[in-house]
């Protein structure tokens, strides 16, 4: 197991030899039993926090993977009262997840409203059980979800509350559970509702300065007691967050991180300039040197939940170093899009796919030369279906732009920005993303879907809180994403001497001479590779790569680059190229080949 918090089975006396089964592979446990109102609770727990039995009685556990000791408990009035037994609002932080007992003999499940403490369940031989490590379950013989393989390669994300493997799911955020052996139970006490109540003619300026305001106190609450290492990439939300902590006289140190030396009008540069404006610390770390390998491993031993590698990973170790000594008790800041997201084309489904960053099952077409059609094509169908599914009934009514910043937050902030966070940035310090407080979040309702586009709204208040800051041009360049092309040609031989020592592959998908079949694929020079119609394919991406980067730039003005994009640009056929699948292809194979043998990868 890598890193369990605990271990719950909820179950009858008939299923005591599965109970048994189960935690004879967790023996080091605390192990404690409960009498419920229907059925039993088995419960093992690893590094329970110190007096939280004593301080919180009906809790059993608590899930903090942010590992932030600021204090921020979630706000009643948001919360559906019925769905929570008294004094629990009093306990509970907004970014943790709790297991609990209710008055009741219940155990209930409550989950934090983002997804960064989750809580994976599956339903077993006649046990409901639940954990905070998703390793626990391969060896219960659950088989891999065909769908979440395919969405990994294509979009480098799990959706909904799926997992790895079908029949485990990740709770739902903003839930609470109540389980019995035979089923569950769940009621939502707060969900993500943008332009709910954003009326015709409501006063603007009074819109603005309440979310203002919510902004400013939601950074210093979660920073509290802190210094902050803020990584800063020169756009709006990681300035905003530096701005306020300037102003407040907070230690801070910033970093920017680099594939090569930084290109005026950069990222980089524009951060460095950011940083110096307000006094502040800047470092700018380049990532051109490091290992695909070696980054591959680090994002699987951090926590093993799939999303995007985070090709910053070998960064943060640098930007801590250069703080130790000054800095007492750091945390990792961030900006998350909460404010709204880009602006495109919403004429359909496929549109609102493509808006909050996800891609066509067509683009597994290129993986034709390493894998054979009926593959491809049973890959394709369950990401279909998966998608279909993520339309529910619950977003009919809304406009296409608060569909898509639902989904954004549902789907692609839930299931890749917050694992994100919690296995690469939480396993070296605490962090805090303080943009996703409930507070910021539930005054969101009154902001309008114009206003949300491109954070017009957003914008408009930091431009004028911090003039001097805003008045430094955004970057033309991200020089952010590692060449992942000449990483792999560098170490060809060492990939393919680590991909004849894996076993596993990724089960019934992909065996580990595919893998090599699709190197050889993407190290093939193009003109040899192609056939006319993917040439075709090429020169069509490429023409549509060079719109987009206009549309993208600062190179055509604000205004008009919006209304362009509103209307012509459509992101949902973009996906990622041969090189790019290649690395999220072997990621799931190192991935199971951790779960198989409970190891961390050498």
């Amino acid at each position: 197991m890598s890193n369990a918090t605990f271990i719950a089975l909820v179950h009858d006396r008939a299923a005591a030899a599965t109970v048994e089964r189960i935690g004879a592979a967790h023996a080091a446990a605390k192990r404690r039993q409960y009498d419920l109102a229907d059925g039993r609770l088995t419960l093992w727990t690893w590094g329970h926090p110190e007096g939280l039995a004593d301080r919180a009685g009906m809790i059993l556990a608590k899930v903090d993977k942010s590992r932030s000791t600021a204090a921020a408990p979630v706000p009643a009035q948001v919360v559906n009262q019925a769905s929570v037994p008294e004094g629990l609002l009093e306990l509970v932080d907004q970014f943790c997840s709790y297991l609990y007992l209710d008055n009741r003999k219940q155990v209930v499940v409550w989950t934090d409203h983002v997804g960064f403490s989750k809580i994976f369940h599956a339903k077993f031989d006649g046990c409901q059980i639940f954990s905070d490590d998703l390793s626990i379950f391969p060896s219960l013989g659950f088989d891999i979800d065909v769908g979440m393989a395919a969405s990994y390669l294509v979009n480098g994300s799990m959706l909904l509350d799926r997992t790895l493997y079908s029949g485990v799911q990740s709770l739902a955020p903003g839930k609470v559970i109540v389980a019995t052996p035979g089923a569950l139970r769940e009621r939502p006490y707060w969900c993500f509702e943008p332009s709910r109540d954003a009326a015709a003619g409501a006063n603007g300026a009074d819109v603005a300065e309440e979310l203002w305001a919510r902004t400013e106190a939601a950074v210093l609450r979660h920073t509290a007691g802190h210094e902050v290492i803020l990584p800063l990439s020169g756009g709006y939300d990681s300035a905003c967050i530096l701005a306020v902590l300037a102003a407040a006289k907070r230690d801070v140190s910033t970093f920017t991180y680099v594939n090569g030396p930084p290109r005026p009008r950069s990222d980089a540069d524009v951060a460095r300039r950011q940083a110096a404006l307000l006094g502040v610390d800047h470092q700018i770390i380049g990532i051109e040197r490091a290992s695909f390998l070696e980054m591959l491993k680090a994002n699987i031993n951090a926590g093993l939940y799939m999303r995007n590698a985070n090709y910053e990973i070998s960064a943060f170790p640098s930007a801590i170093d250069a703080v130790k000594g000054r800095f007492k008790d750091p945390m990792l800041c961030f900006g998350e899009e909460c404010y709204g997201g880009p602006s495109y084309r919403l004429n359909g489904n496929n549109d609102i796919l493509g808006s909050i960053i996800l891609r066509s099952p067509q683009r597994l077409t290129d993986l034709a030369t390493g894998l054979d059609r009926a593959t491809i094509d049973r890959l394709r169908g369950e990401l279909q279906c998966a998608y279909d599914s993520s339309f529910d009934p619950s977003l009919q009514g809304y406009s296409p732009k608060d569909v898509s910043d639902r989904l954004y937050f549902r789907v692609r902030l839930g299931f890749n920005a917050a694992p994100l966070r919690v296995h690469t940035a939480g396993c070296f310090l605490p962090f805090a993303c303080p943009f996703l407080d409930i507070e910021i979040l539930d005054w969101m309702r009154f902001v309008s879907g114009p206003q949300r586009i491109e954070k017009r709204l957003f914008v408009e208040i930091v431009h004028n809180k911090f003039p001097e800051v805003f008045r430094i041009p955004r970057s033309r360049f991200d020089q952010t994403d590692p060449d992942l092309g000449r990483m792999v040609r560098a170490e060809e031989t060492e990939i393919r001497r680590y991909l004849a020592a894996l076993t596993v592959g990724v089960p019934g998908i992909m065996t580990p001479v595919d893998l090599q079949d699709l190197l050889t694929l993407v190290l093939t020079p193009k003109s040899s590779a192609r056939s006319p119609e993917s040439a075709l394919r090429a020169v069509g991406a490429a023409g549509r790569g060079v719109a987009k980067s206009m549309l993208t730039s600062g190179i055509i003005p604000a205004g008009l680059r919006t209304q362009l994009r509103l209307r012509t640009l459509s992101n949902f056929s973009w996906g990622p190229d041969t090189m790019t699948l290649f690395q999220r292809a072997l990621q799931l194979a190192m991935t199971f080949e951790r779960l198989q043998t409970g190891k961390a990868l050498r």
